[in-house]
């Protein structure tokens, strides 16, 4: 399978797999970087964000996953 997703405009640092769910059916990928101060959630099933929750100042830099918990780090 390939998939392009578009939205960062600039380094994509660090990601994350999201599992197969209910809710993501063929799962997903968390993503952070340079561009964003959230951690993007995308649907790989659909190809397109779906959540972008803003919470950090500046770049992410770190993002972990428990279950659908998203737990991420910035310089800030």
């Amino acid at each position: 399978m390939s998939k392009i997703l578009l939205g960062p405009t600039s380094f994509v640092g660090p990601l994350a797999w999201v599992s197969l769910t209910e809710e993501f059916l063929e799962g997903g990928i968390v993503t952070g970087g340079m561009d964003t101060h959230a951690a993007l959630v995308w649907d790989l099933a659909i190809g397109e964000k779906v959540q972008s929750p803003k919470c950090h100042q500046v770049q992410v830099t770190g993002i972990a996953l428990d279950g659908l918990d998203i737990a991420s780090s910035s310089v800030d």
